[in-house]
């Protein structure tokens, strides 16, 4: 029992570690792409996301998010590379959620704003309806609005290249080094 739970593990890993290898994209990373970094560390495997700054066949020159100056980071401790692809707004949901948020408030309070002044029942629904159509439409333009200031992202995953570059005869100080790039 234990050797099929075992063998099952194996044969998901393997699975998933081709599929992986089958979607990488060839590499065209170039420095100054945002990158995503899986990194393999005493049991649990950590993620780091920064700038690539270069690349040669042992190492990986990179500024992470939160640290102004550039790291090396050691290629054997690297499982998997992933790049930031920026899409465009989110003006389509935003308007969506705005749409069906107004209507529903635009709605409530339509209803409850007309019960007080009107006794007919028929017209409760119509104040609710008006109410609806104008909190909807309300809620479309600041749906729009916000979405438009919203971008989303995605990384998709790529094969690390032997050498990415800088500019020629490029310079960087890294603390108790000086590193020197060129083509």
């Amino acid at each position: 029992m234990a050797s099929a739970k075992r063998s099952t593990r194996i044969a998901l890993t393997l699975c998933l570690s081709i599929a992986r290898i089958l979607t990488c994209q060839q590499s065209n990373l170039v420095a100054g792409d945002r990158i995503r970094l899986h990194q393999a560390s005493s049991g649990a495997g950590a993620t780091i996301t920064g700038i690539l700054l270069a690349a040669t066949l042992d190492s990986i020159y990179y500024r992470p998010a939160a640290i102004a100056e550039g790291l090396v980071l050691s290629r054997a401790s690297i499982l998997a590379v992933d790049r930031r692809v920026a899409g465009g707004d989110q003006k389509l949901a935003g308007a969506a959620l705005g749409l069906i948020s107004g209507a529903v408030v635009g709605g409530v309070l339509g209803y409850r704003g007309s019960h007080a002044y009107i006794d007919h029942q028929s017209m409760k629904g119509l104040s609710a309806f008006v109410g609806a159509i104008g909190g909807g439409l309300g809620g479309v333009l600041v749906g729009l609005e916000v979405g438009s200031r919203v971008s989303w992202e995605q990384w998709e995953p790529v094969v690390l290249p032997d050498r990415v570059s800088l500019i020629p005869r490029a310079h960087y100080e890294v603390p108790g080094a000086r590193l020197l790039f060129s083509r």
